[in-house]
């Protein structure tokens, strides 16, 4: 990695600081705002600094091995909207075209032709998701460029090549570095504003609370349980009076089961699942952005709806103070492996005592 390369803030609603940046470069009002904060699974237009160009995949009828240009501003075209996909194993951002399954199907791809590697000069193509040795060709590190709000994109693989825009007139359907409007991936050089992007968010994210935290105190009460105990029945909208009298181990697999499932999960990580689905009608991992932290485990610019990841529990926070590591959480089981009175046990106002792994970033500010 370039020691002039400096990761975007992936706290990816990677990436939050506050919903949006509304500081812009840009001078046509039809374009979106740039932005350095990244919103898990929402929809991206990504638009090169130096030629005003927007990322195009070249055919609307997309299939593997469809040619990636950049052309000129398309408000509707879906040809040049992606959907921003995290990959919480190495901390990369996948890309699928909103013009192949719905954002589900097809992503940036590297064409190695071979090579172990992305090297100068390859081409930058759709492909199927890959998952193993062709996928760090198809996972994008993102970093602050020169330009104030853009973004480079360095392969997973090599962060000595970046997406780079040929020349300044828009694409052709050309496959080659040379190829005029083509994009392929090229050396990294500093402050080269061809291998600058804008990333404009398409559409627009919720802006007030389903439920407001002292809905949800009521609802998940402090001192009560997230379980079902006493009845056959998933309640992950509700509590009891009584804590789990099975053993926790493989929760939820057998009838003895009786704790609380939200999201596919159980104990904290379902708890966490509930009360974000309660308080934003998503769960987290949907959209929200993802920073991880570094080995000191600090938090910063934390805020109400955040969810905190330690190595082996999570936490809502519902309680913050800006800039500083102050903050109370919600959460759930927390002991419940070693005490068996603590099993599903729900609290609030409480404070985290491990050394935070990651942080998800919310929208907005829970109250």
């Amino acid at each position: 990695m370039s020691a002039n390369k400096k990761k975007v803030k992936i706290i990816s609603m990677l990436l939050v600081l506050s919903i949006l940046l509304v500081t812009t470069p840009i001078a046509v009002s039809a374009y979106g705002t740039p932005t350095d904060v990244l919103y898990h699974n929402a929809v991206y237009r990504i638009r090169n600094v130096a030629t005003n160009r927007c990322l195009t995949v070249a055919s609307s009828s997309v299939s593997k091995g469809t040619n990636v240009i950049h052309t000129t501003y398309n408000q509707s075209s879906l040809t040049q909207q992606f959907r921003l996909n995290f990959d919480d194993n190495n901390d990369g951002e996948c890309f699928h075209s909103m013009s192949s399954a719905g954002g589900g199907g097809l992503v940036l791809d590297i064409q190695r032709k071979g090579a172990s590697v992305p090297d100068d000069g390859m081409n930058v193509q759709m492909w199927q998701r890959e998952i193993g040795n062709e996928d760090n060709s198809q996972q994008w590190y993102l970093y602050e460029g020169v330009t104030p709000m853009s973004i480079i994109f360095c392969p997973v693989a090599n962060e000595n090549v970046a997406l780079t825009a040929i020349v300044s007139s828009s694409g052709t359907n050309g496959t080659t570095s040379s190829s005029n409007g083509n994009v392929c991936i090229t050396d990294y050089e500093y402050g080269n504003t061809y291998q600058e992007w804008y990333l404009e968010l398409v559409g627009t994210l919720p802006s007030t609370p389903n439920k407001t935290i002292s809905q949800l105190r009521t609802q998940f009460e402090n001192g009560k349980f997230w379980n079902h105990e006493g009845s056959s029945s998933n309640n992950s909208w509700g509590c009891t009076p009584t804590n789990c009298q099975h053993a926790h181990g493989n929760c939820n697999i057998g009838e003895n089961c009786t704790c609380n499932t939200e999201g596919s999960a159980t104990q904290c990580a379902g708890y966490t699942n509930a009360i974000t689905k309660e308080i934003y009608l998503t769960y987290y991992y949907n959209i929200w952005p993802v920073r991880k932290l570094s080995s000191s485990g600090q938090a910063a610019n934390i805020k109400p709806g955040d969810i905190i990841r330690t190595a082996d529990h999570w936490l809502v926070v519902h309680e913050g103070v800006s800039a500083t590591s102050t903050y109370k959480c919600t959460d759930c089981n927390m002991g419940g492996s070693r005490t068996p009175s603590k099993r599903c046990w729900i609290r609030w106002d409480a404070t985290n005592t491990q050394t935070i792994d990651r942080i998800f970033y919310a929208p907005y500010a829970w109250s």
